[in-house]
Parts: structure tokens; sequence; C-alpha cells
């Protein structure tokens, strides 16, 4: 998520020697009647790929309940499912996608009335972008619990597939992306690029790649608040998609590159983080990331010249303080530009590698004083000190 901000204001031809070729040829020929076993075939040589440590998991528990019949007294299937159902669960959280779908799959051969299954299932059909299938399991799911969590889900899923319907789709190696075809300044081809150059150097600065595809969905303007009822002030969200606005008032092709890599920054700090990174790094590195492309306006950063505005890091912290303050604009915009800052300042002593670190132990679900006790060897009484020292400095 980020707030929009206005700105002040980059023939070839080919020659064969046929002797040569003939010879090749030829000999490429003989190796593969004399070495069969040396040429193997792609689908060969992806069948003795070295399984994952999820898919070594997921192996042993169908290993566990393939020694007796599902329903039997040593294997209730009703506690089967529930082990899948975890395993699933932890799967989503690594965003192994396809191996939580597998796992809530069996949880449902195991237990077809179990809601829980048909919830995950739906959720993860709705991050793949299959929200056909997403909407079945989710009111299957709202049929054996008539919970308000499935209820609210339903209505989302609801709004985003009217505005969807008419959407384009264009496929990349990271990214499904869906646009609307009245996006006439922008092609497919366009939004692909620009996402993946925003990709690779996100992920060149931070050693990390992702292994799923994100789905990007750009809206045009007047509809992007109203698919996910969001707040005026919202420019751009990242919800496990991301979601961008194209072509609001004023909104060129820079805006529209800088509020992409804030919201990438969000999918792989998500990543590094198991869904675990706190929303203070996650916001205060996207706007680090969304600044190399249009600076923040020096107007923004001027609440941070009184210190008796600032935020304590102890409350910057805490996600009970920011859910009870998330509808507050003015508070949203001193979070959003006291995280950034304080993102900045670590980066600046200690470098990205320390905060790259920081999103990995919490992902451990440790508490940010274990956390930056740990990664950068300070207190958050200390880190305070000298980050407001900064500060000072800097208004000097």
């Amino acid at each position: 998520m980020e707030f929009e901000m206005k700105a002040n204001t980059s023939d070839r031809r080919l020659t064969i020697d046929y002797g040569v070729f003939l010879v090749v040829v030829v000999s490429s020929l003989l190796f593969m009647v004399y070495c069969p076993s040396l040429c193997a075939t792609e689908e060969s040589f992806a069948g003795k790929r070295e399984k994952t440590q999820y898919e070594r998991r997921l192996d042993m528990l169908a290993q566990r309940y393939s020694r007796a019949p599902a329903g039997t007294v040593d294997f209730p299937k009703e506690l089967m499912a529930i082990d899948y159902i975890n395993e699933g669960y932890s799967l989503f959280q690594k965003s192994e996608y396809d191996l939580a779908l597998k796992a809530a799959e069996e949880a449902l051969k195991c237990d077809i009335k179990s809601p829980v299954a048909h919830e995950l299932s739906g959720d993860i059909y709705y991050l793949k972008q299959n929200l056909v299938k997403a909407n079945e399991h989710y009111r299957e799911a709202f049929k054996l619990e008539p919970v308000s969590r499935l209820k609210d889900k339903l209505e989302k899923l609801t709004r985003e597939t009217e505005v969807e319907k008419s959407f384009d789709t264009v496929e990349e190696e990271h990214f499904l992306i869906k646009y609307s075809g009245n996006q006439n300044e922008y092609e497919g081809f366009e939004l692909k690029t620009m996402l993946r150059d925003t990709y690779r150097e996100i992920a060149k600065e931070l050693a990390h790649y992702l292994n799923h595809k994100t789905t990007v969905l750009f809206y045009d303007a007047d509809k992007f608040h109203a698919a996910g009822n969001l707040a005026h002030w919202i420019g751009g969200l990242y919800d496990g998609k991301v979601r961008l606005p194209v072509h609001p008032r004023g909104f060129g092709e820079k805006q529209l590159r800088a509020v992409a890599r804030h919201e990438l920054t969000h999918v792989f700090l998500d990543d590094l983080g198991k869904k675990k990174t706190p929303i203070w790094l996650h916001e205060g590195f996207a706007v680090y990331q969304q600044n190399k492309i249009e600076p923040l306006p020096a107007a923004s950063l001027r609440v941070l010249k009184d210190e008796s505005n600032l935020i304590p890091l102890h409350s910057l912290f805490n996600p009970t303080v920011f859910e009870s303050h998330k509808n507050d604009e003015q508070w949203m915009g001193l979070f959003y530009m006291q995280s950034y800052d304080v993102v900045d300042y670590i980066i600046g002593r200690y470098g990205v590698f320390y905060l790259k670190q920081m999103a990995i132990k919490f992902s451990e679900e440790k508490n940010a004083e274990q956390v930056i006790s740990e990664t950068l060897k300070i207190s958050i009484e200390k880190l305070e000190k000298e980050w407001k020292a900064s500060l000072a400095s800097a208004f000097l």
C-alpha cells in the first residue's frame, strides 16, 4: 500500500560453412546412437530433479497414511485432514502455492466437509487468479461455516470479478498480468517490460528471487478504488496481489513505475518474511525503493522535524498500535514517513543485507526487540536515540 504523493516534478546475417555443419550433424547423430544414456530428454532430467524439502514433507505424510486405509482407528480421516491442512498453511506462508494446493486437495479427499480446507483452497486459487475455482471453494466453506470472514471474501471476490471480467491477460516468467483493454496508452508488452525490469532490480539488490508468479492487476483509475473498496488516499495496493491504477489525473509513466516498485517490494518482503514481515518494515522499505524512481518532496519529510510529533519506535513497531490508527489519514502519513526514515537510517548505517536478515528473522515469529537485538546488535532505545540524532543533523 502507498500514499499517492505529488512530486515537484529514461541486420545480422548468418553464414554457414556447410562442410563444418555436416560434420557437426553426423557427429551428433553418432553420439546419440552410441551414448544414449547421456542423451536424456528434458523430461527425464526433470524426473531426476531432487525434490525440495517441502515436497519431501508432503511425501512423508502420504507415506504415513498409506500404511492403513483412511477412516480406521489408527488413521481417522478427520485427523488426516488436519495434518494436511496444517502442512498446507505452512506451505502457503512460504509462498509454495502449488504444493499448498496439493495439501489442501489431499485434506479434502480425507474430509470433503472441512470448511478450513475449502477456504485454504479458495485462498490459493484466488492468488493464482482462478476466480471461478476460488468462488466455488469459498461458497462451499461458507455453507459449512457461515462466518463473517468468509462472507467478506465472497463479497470482495464478487466486486473484483465484475471489474476484471473484461481484462486482457499477459503472462511473463514472474508475473500473471491482467489489465483493462481501455488502457490504450499501455500495451501488455510495455507493462510486462516495466514489471520485469523492476523485478530484476529489486531481486539483485536483495539477492533474492521468488519461486512463484505474482498476479498484477492494472485498473482504470475510476475502478481502482471501487474494486477493492479502498480509501481515496491509497495509490497502490499489495494484498497477495499487486493492484495498480493507471492514468489517474496527473499520473504519468514515472509515477506508475515508482508505485509499481513500491508494491513489488512488498512481494519480496512477504516472501523473505514468510508473510510475517511487520508493516513498518514493509512500508519503510517500499517507500525507500519508490524514492529511487520518484524522490519524495522535501515537504513530506518535514513532519519528522518536530520531535514531539514522532511516534515512539516501540509504538511504531507495535502492530496493535497500527491497527488502532490505520483509518487516521494524518497518523498514517506520519507512519509512512517515519518508517521510511528509520529504514533509510538502518540501510545507511548497516546496509541492505542486514535489512534482509531482519525480514528473515521475523519469519521465525520473533518480535521487533529480538530481531533488532539479534541482527543489529543494538536495543530499540539505542536505535531510537541514534536515529533521532541523525534526524536532528539532517534538519540543521
